[in-house]
């Protein structure tokens, strides 16, 4: 349990300064590149979530196998050329999707992209570093994956603290003193995307088991995992599919311009994973660990721990974000503008987010179990239903409608998904999970935000209006936290021992 709140803690960080990095460059990047120059950014972005259908679902596969390794140490052999096998094919599949893209860029640059006032050229040539920022990126989802079944989570967040400084800061600096320029910021985002991807190469190799032979690529170690990782590429490519297909209709159907926009209020919701990502990173390799040593008693019990975490911490800035989002996007960019157009978007994808996060825990039970038949075909059968949904939504009520269609089939996986995962495993346990994990910090939270938005009066300036709204949510979180048992009799303790005296 110390190992796993130890993984917590440092995957909120992690994920928290790659969130604060973001939100506090994205402005600077509209101001320095323009609105259409960053509609480029979100192509790109866009891009590399929906390149995640080419995984073949073995990052996950990685992740789940490391932590079955982590207690198997007479497999650690194995476990060497499991990785050196999986970092072969990663770096050739790497060097080959980002070939593709580069040499596709003519085509993308002028019968995708509606490049607006920018000149095709320019267009052109961000793509081709898109494609070398995709080669150099794309083994590292199995070096993360790797650790993080290790377990070595706080070397990856210390890792990933300094890359997205590095990254996201270091590019607005080089806009500022060296070029405003799309070309500039993307050859920034290349040198320092390969860095960032060796020194967690490094650092998985490091924490391995050390023998005396070294690593073989054998593709042996590949096919005794191929079940589970067949399932998984399907949902890959359906989760990849229900992420971004809002965004890649709205590419082809906006110009760069209004799908700035889009993109910008695209990443206010995606805030939300600063909590559900570091939460699921640390549950699933806990949890797959548990279950191969068949310790049923402890899923339970930390299943149910981080549930209610995950509500503590996803629940008050949702509704906030969805009750103030005028206000937030303004206090954020100062544009009243991006407030009144962007505010109906970031409604429908902060509340499509935050029932996406809470399912996180769910999901790690059926992968940790090797249940992959579950997800696999409710994944499928809402893009079957998704994709035609976002194009007719898309094309008639534009960003606010395409939106609308994540909220909606993120509530048919809450309605599927959950009941599902609780008939076959931790039986008798729904309930629970429903009205005590989920439904209490809720309802503590919405009392909380709902009174204010009511009865607060509004305020002028950024400032003024930035302090009342950190004064709601830092309510919100204090009633959520009461209204969750284990989080209060934990934090209760805590307390009692910062303020104890020692005899």
């Amino acid at each position: 349990m110390s190992r796993l709140k130890a993984n917590i803690v440092a995957n909120l960080a992690g994920t928290g300064s790659q969130a604060l990095v973001q939100l506090i460059c994205a402005p600077l990047y509209v101001k320095l590149l323009g609105i259409d120059a960053y509609g480029l950014v979100g192509f790109f972005m866009t891009l590399q979530a929906s390149l995640k259908v080419l995984d073949l679902g073995l990052s996950p596969t990685m992740n789940r196998q490391m932590a079955r390794y982590s207690v198997q140490p007479e497999k650690s052999e194995e476990a060497r050329d499991f990785v050196r096998t999986l970092e072969v094919l990663y770096w050739l599949l790497g060097i080959v999707v980002g070939a593709a893209i580069s040499m596709a860029a003519p085509l993308i640059a002028t019968h995708w992209i509606k490049p607006g006032r920018l000149p095709v050229a320019e267009v052109q040539r961000a793509v081709v570093l898109m494609g070398a920022v995709v080669a150099v990126q794309w083994p590292l989802s199995i070096y993360q994956g790797g650790l993080m079944g290790l377990q070595r989570q706080v070397d990856v967040n210390t890792i990933r603290i300094i890359a997205a400084t590095a990254i996201g800061g270091g590019a607005a600096l080089v806009l500022w003193w060296v070029s405003p320029t799309v070309s500039c910021f993307f050859i920034w985002q290349a040198f320092t995307t390969l860095a960032y991807v060796v020194a967690m190469g490094v650092a998985l190799w490091r924490n391995l088991p050390r023998q005396t032979r070294r690593a073989r690529f054998d593709l042996r170690c590949v096919r005794i995992v191929m079940k589970f990782a067949g399932g998984m590429s399907v949902i890959a490519v359906a989760g990849a599919t229900l992420a971004q297909m809002d965004k890649i209709i709205l590419s082809r159907l906006l110009p760069l311009d209004l799908f700035g926009y889009y993109t910008l209020a695209a990443l206010i919701a995606s805030s939300l994973q600063l909590f559900s990502a570091p939460l699921f990173n640390a549950l699933f390799p806990r949890v797959s660990a548990l279950v191969a040593q068949g310790a049923e008693g402890s899923v339970s019990r930390v299943y149910h721990e981080c549930s209610q975490l995950m509500a503590v911490l996803i629940f008050p800035l949702a509704l906030e974000l969805c009750l103030f989002a005028p206000e937030v996007l303004r206090v954020w960019t100062g544009s009243d503008a991006l407030a009144l157009h962007g505010a109906p978007i970031v409604q429908f994808l902060v509340a499509g987010t935050a029932i996406n996060g809470i399912m996180f825990l769910p999901y790690s039970i059926q992968l940790a179990n090797g249940w992959t038949s579950l997800p696999l075909t409710v994944s499928v059968g809402m893009c079957v239903v998704m994709v035609p949904a976002v194009y007719f939504m898309a094309a008639h009520f534009g960003g606010p409608g395409a939106a609308s269609v994540w909220l909606a089939v993120n509530v048919l996986n809450l309605a599927i998904a959950f009941p599902l995962t609780h008939r076959r495993f931790l039986r008798g346990e729904a309930g629970r999970w429903l009205g005590v994990d989920m439904f209490r910090p809720l309802a503590g939270a919405a009392a909380i935000t709902l009174l204010a938005h009511a009865f607060l009066p509004t305020m002028v300036g950024r400032i003024p209006t930035a302090l009342e709204l950190l004064v709601v949510l830092a309510a919100a979180y204090l009633a959520a936290m009461v209204c969750a048992p284990r989080i209060r009799g934990w934090s209760f303790e805590q307390l009692r021992l910062m303020t104890s005296w020692p005899r």
